[in-house]
């Protein structure tokens, strides 16, 4: 802001009509006066706290004195505390997470691949079959041989490239008909088919949802430990948040407040943090039936 008074100046107003508006037979002219001189230092150590590098000396001499002033003020409140100086901030805290990493992290992830995997070996073989079942004799033996030219072509030769990707279009394009006419011919065979698909997408859909309501319950954990150290700005994540330079103070308390927060979190599917002394996560989700498939089925 190339002009700060554009923002103090009307701030100053206010509180000043504030204290002419009070009660003289209430507040006496002294009494008045350092309810003033309080406001105007709450909100001066205010706006230090939403920029937590205001307070360091400046490089232009033209704003020493001014910013003299201003710590000057702000070490009463504080007592030279960064921490303190947190207390009053109002701008919600800006930080990077990534929900989707911490859950990698934390082994969630690996339940959802692992799933994902079994389920795409199924929905192969199931396909295989239909389309075996399916696909006419001359249809079966068209699609072997284009099979096994195109395994005879070298994927790291150029001059092959065109070859192979006609193969293998024709090739899927052969398949797709002999796994219709397949499906025709066994409609419970096709309705199983539907359903790995249908369960493939909805584990990729429970996940994402996962993701979001760790994102939710991870912000209020870190706005709770915050406000446990009196600091009541609140948070706000997103997976790019660049981190601005703070105090050490700040990046400090930030760096403890994380620490807790990953320890205090619920997990989506069990409404609780993880004690790593019943074992690794994905191992105790799986004994405990929370495995994503698992989830899935039983709601389906």
């Amino acid at each position: 802001m190339s002009d700060p008074t554009v923002v103090l100046t009307p701030a100053i107003d206010v509180m000043t009509q504030a204290v002419r508006d009070l009660d003289a037979d209430v507040l006496d002219v002294r009494e008045c006066e350092e309810t003033f001189v309080e406001w105007v230092a709450h909100t001066l150590a205010a706006v230090v706290a939403n920029v937590p590098w205001l307070h360091r000396t400046p490089q232009e001499p033209a704003l020493s004195a001014q910013a003299d002033l201003v710590r000057q003020l702000v070490a009463m409140l504080t007592d030279g505390d960064d921490l303190e100086l947190l207390r009053y901030r109002t701008i919600p805290i800006a930080l990077c997470f990534d929900p989707a990493a911490a859950l990698v992290r934390l082994g969630v992830r690996e339940l959802v691949d692992d799933d994902l995997r079994q389920l795409d070996l199924l929905i192969t073989q199931t396909e295989d079959n239909l389309a075996r079942v399916g696909g006419r004799l001359d249809q079966r033996a068209h699609a072997d041989g284009l099979e096994a030219e195109f395994l005879t072509l070298d994927p790291t030769d150029e001059t092959t490239d065109t070859r192979r990707r006609d193969l293998w279009e024709e090739l899927r394009a052969l398949r797709a008909a002999m796994l219709a006419q397949g499906q025709e011919h066994s409609p419970a065979a096709a309705t199983a088919l539907a359903r790995l698909h249908v369960t493939r997408n909805r584990i990729e859909e429970l996940w994402e949802h996962d993701v979001d309501l760790y994102r939710r319950a991870y912000a209020a954990t870190f706005d709770q430990l915050l406000r446990e150290r009196g600091v009541c700005a609140g948070v706000r994540l997103a997976i790019d948040e660049p981190r601005p330079a703070q105090t050490t103070a700040f990046d400090e308390l930030l760096a403890l407040v994380e620490t807790h927060a990953y320890e205090r979190t619920p997990l989506p599917m069990t409404g609780r943090p993880h004690d790593p002394r019943a074992g690794a996560l994905p191992d105790v989700l799986r004994a405990s039936g929370l495995g994503y498939r698992h989830r899935v089925d039983a709601a389906w």
